[in-house]
């Protein structure tokens, strides 16, 4: 009798087990890598927002041992009072800040402001500062009176920079004789040396004259 090879093609044993083990591990396989996706995004993200909180942080220790005072073009500040129904009188307000120290986001210093009220000048009126200043450049500032004139007075702000120089965006208000003065400043700051040391907008005196009356 001749035999016939069978025209079936052979298979390996466990060509179907492989087959069906590979189908079963499908969707876990979907899973770790949707998991490893996800996780790589998160970090990814991460990346992102801690760099843009660190670009909107900045080290402020370069205000210590700083001066700052008001430029000309903010000097107009408004004095207000109750009188006769309201009365509300545009003068001037040159104030100067000694920073003394930086720590930390806190600062303290001293305080001089000279207003001018219908052509006549009132001060130098002196203060201890003490202010705050937040990674982000919030700013907050606290004045006590040191000499006979002046009231307590609370103002804020915020570090601004323009062009290439930080300003201090500040705005208070303080009670002055006869009325409240208020004003809001780009104040900038005056490095030894330059012309703001002998010469200050809205006052005869220099910065050194305005700080000795305070010392």
């Amino acid at each position: 009798m001749e035999l016939k090879q069978s025209t079936t093609d052979s298979k390996p044993a466990g060509s179907e087990s492989q087959k069906r083990n590979l189908m079963r591990d499908c969707p876990k396989l979907g899973i770790v890598r949707l998991l490893a996706t996800i996780v790589l995004v998160l970090v990814v993200v991460s990346g992102f927002v801690d760099e843009a909180r660190g670009s909107s942080s900045m080290d402020w220790s370069f205000l210590q041992n700083s001066y700052w005072y008001v430029p000309t073009v903010n000097l107009p500040a408004l004095l207000s009072s109750t009188a006769n129904g309201g009365t509300f009188i545009p003068i001037t307000d040159q104030t100067v800040f000694y920073i003394q120290r930086y720590v930390k986001g806190y600062f303290w210093g001293t305080v001089a402001t000279e207003l001018t009220v219908a052509g006549q000048s009132r001060g130098p009126a002196c203060f201890q500062m003490v202010g705050s200043v937040t990674p982000e450049g919030t700013v907050n500032l606290s004045f006590t009176p040191t000499g006979s004139s002046g009231a307590p007075t609370a103002g804020f702000g915020t570090m601004r920079l323009i062009g290439r120089q930080w300003t201090m965006e500040n705005q208070m208000s303080t009670s002055q004789s006869g009325g409240t003065a208020t004003h809001w400043a780009y104040m900038v700051q005056c490095r030894v040396g330059q012309p703001c040391m002998r010469s200050l907008p809205g006052t005869d005196l220099t910065i050194a004259q305005l700080l000795d009356d305070c010392s």
